[in-house]
């Protein structure tokens, strides 16, 4: 038991210590902790230096995180930066590929196109083919029916044509014209067969419809030593060859059957005089006329006619944009013939694709040689053609270029006098053409000088002086300049029209330069030696915007102009008085040669045969203009678009005398 209690006794002591020393941990925990509280000063400085410390180090680290942050965000913009650049370089890559797949489409597209013209360029040439299969077909068949006319013509062929008839039971009297001559002017009148109903063959002939008129047991001859004789009328000998043409008629049989028999001349006539120079102190005698041929379109008036520098030949345009060409006729040869012919044919018709600006013969043309044979023309947007003069081909082609590289029109045409060189008129300049080198290369030469002096605007005519090496050149700008052939540069300047200069003509010794202008009613006279002032004018009716052409004969003692009432004027240039001050000089002689415009005037060049083409474009007038016109008892203007010739030598005068 005493066990037991010292076991209590320990227990209950050992719980009191217990409890005594959780009392003492307590009190001890307390203490430190108010003592911690307390603290030791200098345990606080090290520890708050250590906190600092921390506190840096840890400024430090953020610092470093930061510095990182950085370094990565720009490692990212860097990425970021590379991958914008790869992208732009597969961008580039792709561009690239479009741009060659482009090129691709492109060279594939030019090759389309290569392909296209050449297509268009085969087609051209199969055409072109099949026109000359056809143009060959044409010229043997010409070939076949102008046999006899090349020989006569090659060997300076014949002189005098008598054809005598037989006249039956047979009424029908068609017969054609037989061989003629090219010699010295050419033949004026070739074998070409009429057919039953008067209906005329191809080629370049002058043929008569026989049925028209009553037949003939005898045709007058064909006198060529007129077309021989100088301008003073003196004589020559006959040196040529006769062609005696005898038809027969068969009663049995409805052909006819001719025979051309080539003979020598066994003894010359005797010499006749030649009447080949013009006197227009007598009226003018009609002597042939075309008229049908411009009827078939309305108002297609005729714009100029010129003659061939040969004589066989004679050249118009008209509004509706052809070329024609008609032969002389074989009676205007006659030294005895003064009656007038039926309506002229023409031989030739050639189109243009626009309105015709100006048209020129080829100055040494020959019937002889038909290499030299062909018309130039210059029409709307068209290039310079070249025309065959015997077949109505077209030759070649001169083309002036702008300065975007396209084809423009000439709006005049000159041939320099020897035939070697072409001048070509447009706008602020000339181009000249080398005539054996057709195509796009010339040289230009400018008519308008950065002075302010030169011929401005649209070249509108040309004239080139007989006797020096000088080009006249005129526009609608109302001024007229002298320009060297051989340097191209300006010599000297002349103005005084009041509208636009439409025509110029030298006269023969190339002292003188005659020129006129449209809506002007004078044409003014110029020494060239001295262009202060015109020497005199000359007037004549022109109110319209029309050309109105007017020519010098080949001695310049005759010139003659057309006019818009009508009426034809000429004038003695040997009764102008060149000492004197200007002054106006009145037309010696006048007649009406038609009932319209006469706006195309050309003098044959070894005969006396004047040409005239009238016609003009009329306006309908106002009905009130009508009603007055009536009760005034007025007439209008009569519209007439014909092609005229008249003889304007002495021959038939001195026969009616």
């Amino acid at each position: 038991m005493e066990t037991v209690d010292t076991v209590g006794e320990q227990v209950e002591w050992g719980s009191t210590r217990d409890t005594v020393g959780e009392a003492g941990r307590g009190d001890s925990i307390d203490t430190v902790e108010e003592e911690a509280k307390q603290g030791d000063p200098d345990d606080k400085l090290g520890e708050e230096s250590r906190v600092e410390e921390a506190d840096m180090n840890d400024a430090k680290e953020e610092e470093v995180d930061m510095n990182d942050a950085k370094e990565e965000d720009v490692d990212m913009n860097d990425a970021k930066e590379e991958e914008v650049d790869m992208n732009d370089a597969k961008e580039e890559d792709v561009d690239m590929n479009d741009a060659k797949e482009e090129e691709v489409d492109m060279n594939d597209a030019k090759e389309e196109e290569s392909d296209i013209n050449d297509a268009k360029e085969e087609e051209i040439d199969m055409n072109d083919a099949k026109e000359e299969e056809v143009d060959m077909n044409d010229a043997k068949e010409e070939e076949a029916k102008c046999e006899v006319n090349k020989e006569a013509r090659l060997a300076l062929g014949v002189e005098r044509v008598t054809e005598t008839t037989q006249t039956g039971s047979r009424t029908e009297t068609a017969q054609s014209e037989e061989q003629g001559c090219r010699e010295g002017v050419g033949s004026f009148f070739s074998e070409s067969p009429t057919s039953p109903d008067g209906t005329q063959g191809n080629g370049k002939s002058a043929v008569f419809n026989s049925a028209q008129t009553e037949p003939n047991t005898q045709r007058p001859f064909i006198d060529t030593s007129v077309l021989a004789c100088d301008v003073q009328g003196e004589t020559i000998s006959h040196g040529f060859r006769d062609v005696e043409v005898s038809m027969e008629n068969s009663q049995n049989d409805d052909t006819e059957n001719v025979d051309h028999k080539l003979m020598e001349n066994a003894e010359e006539p005797e010499p006749q005089p030649a009447h080949c120079s013009f006197d227009f102190n007598w009226i003018p005698w009609l002597v042939s006329e075309a008229c049908s041929e411009f009827s078939f379109q309305k108002e297609n008036f005729l714009k100029g006619c010129k003659w061939a520098p040969d004589g066989t030949c004679l050249a118009t345009t008209s509004e509706d944009n052809i070329i024609r060409v008609f032969n002389l006729p074989a009676q205007l040869c006659q030294s005895n013939t003064t009656e007038p012919t039926s309506d002229m044919v023409p031989a030739l018709r050639m189109k243009e694709g626009g309105t015709i600006y100006d048209y020129c013969w080829f100055p040494l043309m020959s019937s002889v040689d038909p290499s030299t044979c062909y018309v130039i023309s210059s029409s709307r947007c068209s290039p310079v053609h070249m025309w065959d003069a015997f077949t109505g081909e077209l030759r070649a082609s001169y083309r002036g270029y702008n300065h975007l590289d396209e084809v423009i029109a000439a709006y005049s045409l000159c041939f320099s006098p020897d035939g070697e060189q072409l001048f070509c008129g447009f706008h602020n300049h000339l181009q000249v053409f080398t005539t054996e080198r057709p195509g796009r290369e010339s040289l230009k030469w400018s008519t308008k000088l950065n002075n302010g002096n030169g011929v401005p605007g649209m070249i509108s005519c040309m004239a080139f002086s007989p006797c020096q090496p000088i080009i006249a050149v005129a526009s609608y700008s109302r001024m007229i300049g002298l320009f060297s052939t051989q340097e191209g540069s300006q010599i000297d300047q002349m103005s005084g029209h009041q509208g636009g200069v439409t025509h110029l003509v030298f006269s023969p010794d190339g002292k003188m330069l005659f020129s006129g202008a449209r809506k002007d009613t004078e044409i003014l006279c110029w020494d060239i030696r001295a262009t202060v002032k015109p020497v005199c004018s000359l007037h004549r009716d022109v109110y319209t915007n029309q050309r109105i052409y007017f020519e010098l004969d080949r001695t310049g003692h005759w010139l003659v102009s057309g006019g818009t009432t009508g009426v034809v004027s000429t004038w003695e240039t040997t009764s102008f008085d060149t000492s004197s001050a200007e002054s106006t000089v009145g037309a010696v002689g006048s007649f009406v040669a038609n009932q319209d415009c006469v706006s195309g005037i050309s003098l044959h060049p070894m005969l006396p045969v004047l040409a005239t083409a009238s016609g003009q474009r009329h306006f309908p007038e106002p009905l009130c203009c009508r009603e007055d016109e009536g009760e005034n008892g007025g007439t209008s203007i009569q519209q007439e678009n014909s092609l005229r010739l008249w003889w304007c030598g002495t021959q038939h005068v001195d026969e009616e005398l």
